[in-house]
């Protein structure tokens, strides 16, 4: 048995229930894409002397952000920032140091 196809009112075939989820829900993603969230990596100078670290740059559902960081240098990973504050392109985060 042949099914014919739905028609709107101008006479043209509806489009497909998913086809019109997927043009509601892109945009919703792409709005939702973050440009700090993620894996950085790179490294920090002091003295001369540079050591390869890499940043991990989380949102959580709050939309606040968390940071830590690692490097194989020093055998460490996950140590978190005490904050990280976003303002217009500037980012800033703060690392505790106990002496």
């Amino acid at each position: 048995m042949h099914r014919e196809p739905s028609r709107t009112r101008a006479g043209g075939a509806r489009p497909p229930i998913a086809a019109l989820l997927l043009c509601c829900l892109c945009p919703a993603a792409a709005l939702g894409q973050d440009r700090l969230a993620g894996t950085w990596q790179g490294s920090w100078s002091r003295a001369g002397d540079t050591l390869p670290v890499t940043m991990v740059v989380e949102r959580d559902t709050t939309i606040r952000y968390t940071a830590s960081f690692g490097s194989e240098r020093l055998r460490v990973s996950g140590i978190p920032f005490q904050s990280v504050g976003v303002e217009g392109t500037g980012v800033s985060l703060r690392l505790r140091v106990s002496a």
